[in-house]
């Protein structure tokens, strides 16, 4: 790894509720890993590790639990803007504003390939196989003019590790010409057999992942998407906007099934994972999401008014749950960790807080 540093702050956080007497705590780290925008953030499977990128450059990683900083994966010349990490958590995939998409090696931070990818690469996803998870797709912006122009894209690879230090890299599949505008993220559907591309125009397309066709135009938001997520076993997408909408929908037949109305521009927005719970004591169908006003009038605005929050939404009642205060700018990313103890978010003033909640969370209360 590049470097080391520690946590940078601890403290106990209460989450509003409108009931007063409904008051659950929980447990914050506020980590300062990056000195420029947060990009996104990423659990391991376990939930043991977490890995964040940002528009400095840096590709960190820590200790969920306490949220030490182990080190960074250094190599990019731009802005990361998006990372993944196997099942196994051996390898890690980057893609930069600097037209490169690298790998590394979890474990030792050694950067074991890198592709030039052509374009501003905005977002990459391992494919979601359990035990054969070599494939990958990513997606770039137009750049350049001319004969050297590269176009919006979106790229299906295999990375064949087996093969390094040969070329472990094969494009299976491109989808250029049919893509109507460049994307904003891109994810994987069910079983691998579909991609999902969001845009700025609030579509989302979904592309067969085998031969590049256009299977489904959602006209999903009335302004531009900013996030797109999944629950683990892809039978449901969220996917949130400008236009300070949450949406859910079935993949099944890509059909909206839940719809909320927010009071701020929502940037990212996540399912807990513990909404199909075996254990029903253990079930929340907690909504989390996060965003607010825009960045460039932050500096014109208080923190109350610019709605920077992480709010948490019951999809079933229909109703606020409550909302934690921390973020002084727009939140960009949000994710759960893999077991719903608790979540993190990463926001435009680069800072991380890091949530472990209480024992009380578990209770009736908060359902």
């Amino acid at each position: 790894f590049g470097s080391r540093s520690t946590v940078c702050g601890r403290e106990r956080v209460v989450a509003t509720r409108f009931a007063a007497a409904m008051k659950p705590t929980c447990q914050t780290y506020v980590l300062s890993w990056h000195s420029r925008p947060l990009t996104l953030l990423k659990f391991n499977r376990e939930g043991d590790m977490l890995f964040s990128c940002g528009k400095d450059g840096v590709i960190s990683c820590g200790y969920a639990h306490n949220g030490e900083r182990l080190g960074t994966y250094d190599g990019h010349n731009g802005a990361v803007f998006a990372i993944d990490i196997t099942f196994d958590c051996r390898f890690l995939v980057s893609v930069s504003a600097d037209s490169t998409m690298r790998f590394w090696r979890v474990e030792t931070g050694e950067e074991i390939w890198k592709e030039q990818h052509g374009g501003i690469c905005k977002f990459v996803e391992w494919c979601q196989h359990p035990t054969n998870q070599i494939s990958l797709a990513s997606c770039s912006d137009r750049f350049g003019s001319g004969e050297s122009q590269s176009p919006n894209k979106i790229v299906i690879w295999e990375f064949e590790y087996d093969q390094y230090p040969e070329e472990p890299l094969t494009r299976r599949l491109q989808i250029d010409d049919d893509l109507p505008m460049k994307c904003a993220k891109i994810g994987w559907g069910p079983f691998d057999q579909s991609i999902v591309s969001i845009h700025d125009e609030g579509t989302a397309f979904v592309w067969c992942a085998k031969t590049g066709r256009e299977l489904k135009v959602l006209k999903a938001h009335n302004a531009p998407l900013t996030g797109l997520q999944f629950t683990a076993d892809r039978t449901v997408m969220i996917t949130c906007s400008k236009d300070q909408t949450v949406k859910l929908w079935q993949t099944k037949d890509w059909k909206e099934i839940r719809k909320h109305k927010g009071d701020r521009p929502i940037n990212d927005a996540a399912l807990s994972p513990m909404y199909d719970s075996k254990d029903p004591t253990k079930r929340k169908y907690h909504l989390l999401f996060g965003g607010g006003q825009e960045a460039r009038d932050v500096t014109t605005t208080a923190g109350a008014e610019g709605k920077f929050e992480a709010v948490f939404f019951n999809i079933v009642f229909e109703e606020e749950v409550g909302c934690i205060k921390g973020h002084f700018s727009p939140i960009n990313t949000v994710a759960w960790l893999p077991d719903g103890s608790g979540f993190a978010t990463g926001a435009e003033e680069g800072n991380i807080r890091v949530h472990h909640f209480d024992q009380e969370y578990w209770t009736r209360k908060y359902e």
